[in-house]
């Protein structure tokens, strides 16, 4: 009669199984964080989206792995019929300033665009749009939140060798509410 031995697998080797089950898992974690472009945005860029809103551009990179790295561009149409009381609801926000853009956002405008990093994904109407804005800085809002200094941020954005920052601009002409998410 044969012995039945039973292999015993060694740690190397479920460490590295453990990690591409965490790989994966967070993967498909990030994945289903995306799927809602209207949960996204309205986190994206701290406010509630009204509901009827309807989704004209979601146009999403996904994070290379491990970095995490990636970059969303949203286009979103809010009812006409909601477009003041959504104004109004910017107008109150701590995070949103009135149009237009403070004089370094403005001179660094091409930053602020899709097609920043991304191609020809469409075009924020900045110079020509009436309402309000939003721009997070993500490396400033680590630092704060961590009570650290990882990152340089006594240097301006567009001069960093990461770009890791959100922007969203509502035109209250139309209604449309455009939001570039970039992390590099």
């Amino acid at each position: 009669m044969r012995k039945m031995f039973k292999a015993k697998p060694k740690p190397g080797c479920l460490i590295a199984i453990a990690v591409v089950l965490l790989m994966i898992g967070g993967c498909i974690s990030y994945i289903y964080m995306k799927t809602d472009p209207l949960v996204f945005a309205s986190e994206a860029v701290r406010v509630k989206i009204p509901t009827g809103t309807i989704v004209i551009i979601d146009d999403y990179k996904e994070p290379s792995f491990p970095t995490g790295d990636g970059n969303s561009f949203t286009v979103l149409q809010i009812p006409l019929d909601k477009i003041d009381e959504f104004s109004e609801t910017l107008e109150n926000s701590s995070d949103w300033k009135p149009l237009p853009l403070p004089k370094e956002l403005a001179e660094n405008e091409n930053f602020l665009q899709p097609t920043f990093m991304s191609g020809g994904r469409g075009e924020i109407p900045i110079t020509s749009a009436t309402g309000h804005y939003i721009f997070i800085d993500e490396q400033e809002e680590y630092d704060k939140e961590h009570n650290s200094r990882t990152y340089a941020v006594a240097t301006p954005f567009y001069k960093r060798h990461s770009f890791n920052y959100r922007f969203g601009l509502f035109n209250d002409k139309d209604g449309k509410l455009y939001i570039w998410s970039i992390d590099t």
